[in-house]
This record gives structure tokens, sequence and C-alpha cells, in this order.
């Protein structure tokens, strides 16, 4: 089935007989995802859209001293982030195809006020659990002759929240009843401070999306793990399957 798409100075419309999707043109989001009539999302910001954050657990508050990982996320602004620039680009002369693919650029900053320093204006506001940080251990005091170090000042660099920026690079495909989404997130800009020396890839609460789903859905499906949380230490638990 062939589509046709529009676009205004709001959005990009891609329409075929089964399914109509809108993209904004000032930010990349979805702002309407309709298939067989029916509404899939609960409208502007419903999503699929990506998300960064998640409670955090007992074992991300382990640490003294704003070392865990709760608090150098919170302090960061992780859990609220708002968009600072996007782009999208389409192909004009293709008018009418059996898929249409929309790429988005968007830059994310932390959402939190800093200081000219760099010092949080608000309160991080983490109760942590105590201990050292495992990634500020050096040596094991369960191996002989080995003694238990305390944490390097090195060993995280504090950046300010205002200095944070991440790239994320969204790719919709539309098909008749399908609409293919992709997320290239780069997170370089977190590995100084949420990451081990010598380690290149930063620990972040949560790297997914996110979606809003009408009130009206309340008999719902999905594929995957579950039906509990599935957090590594316990996803082997959760069986892939049709759950609801």
């Amino acid at each position: 089935e062939r589509h046709s798409w529009s676009d205004s100075e709001e959005c990009v419309n891609v329409d075929s007989k089964q399914m109509s999707v809108g993209i904004s043109l000032s930010s990349g989001e979805i702002l309407r995802w309709r298939c067989h009539g029916h509404d899939l999302t609960s409208g502007d910001g419903g999503g699929p859209a990506l998300n960064l954050f998640r409670a955090c657990t007992d074992n991300d508050r382990g640490g003294s001293f704003g070392t865990s990982f709760a608090s150098r996320w919170s302090k960061l602004g992780l859990g609220e982030m708002k968009l600072c620039d996007a782009s999208v680009k389409y192909d004009e002369k293709v008018r009418e195809a059996k898929e249409v693919e929309v790429t988005v650029r968007q830059t994310w900053k932390p959402a939190k006020e800093i200081g000219e320093e760099g010092e949080d204006l608000t309160s991080v506001n983490v109760t942590e659990v105590g201990g050292i940080h495992w990634f500020g251990r050096e040596g094991n005091s369960d191996e002989e002759g080995i003694e238990e170090k305390e944490p390097e000042a090195e060993a995280f660099v504090d950046v300010p929240a205002k200095d944070v920026l991440i790239d994320v690079t969204i790719r919709y495909l539309v098909r008749s009843t399908r609409l293919q989404i992709s997320f290239d997130v780069d997170l370089t800009s977190l590995r100084s401070v949420l990451s081990c020396q010598g380690k290149t890839s930063p620990s972040v609460p949560r790297l997914g999306i996110h979606m809003a789903l009408p009130r009206s859905f309340n008999d719902i499906c999905w594929y995957g793990r579950g039906p509990h949380e599935c957090y590594p230490d316990r996803k082997e638990s959760g069986l892939a399957r049709q759950a609801r």
C-alpha cells in the first residue's frame, strides 16, 4: 500500500488507508498516531519518546557523600530533561511511496537550574545507604594482603549539569500498518561522571522509551519479559512471552 505525505508549519503528515502519523517539525516528536481509526497514543507528548530515568533501587543508593549513582543521576538532572535543539529531515521529492522515512536529530539537556560555578540550586534530596561506592574502591578486603582503600577523588569527575548535552538520532519508518522507530543515543558527555576509570560506557538509570496510551485502552497485551519488572539481576525469571 502506498503512502502520501503533506507538511504544514507545525508537522509532517504521513497517511495511508489504515494508518496516519504526524511528526512535529519543531521537536521531532510524534503528535498523532492513528491506526484503523483509533488513536494509539494520548496525544501531544504521548510518545513513543526517549526515556533516560527510572525509580532508584537500594543498589543505586549504595555509597556516601553523594558518590552513589542515585545522587549522581539526581545532580545531573537525568530525571527531567528538556529539548534544546531539533531538526527534521525527509525526502520532499517523494510524495508517494510504499514506505516513508523521517530522520530527526535532537539535543537534550537537564532542565534543572545550575549556578554559574556549576553548583546545584536545588537539593539533591537522595537518601544513600552508606558504604563506599564500588567504583571508588581499589583492592578487596576479602583477599589476604590487599587493603581496602578510600575512594580516590579522580575516580569520578564532577560535571556540571549545564555541560551535559545528549545527542539523539531518531528514524521513523512508516509502513502501511506499522511504524518502526529506532533511537541512536550519544552518551559521551556522561562518561567522565558516570563511568569507572578505564571504562567508556556510562551507567545511566535507563536507556529506553516511554509511551502514554489513551485512557480507553483497558486491556493491554505486550510481548517481552514479564510480567514483573526485569532488572539485570532478576530478568532471567521473566520469560519472553505475550503478557497481559
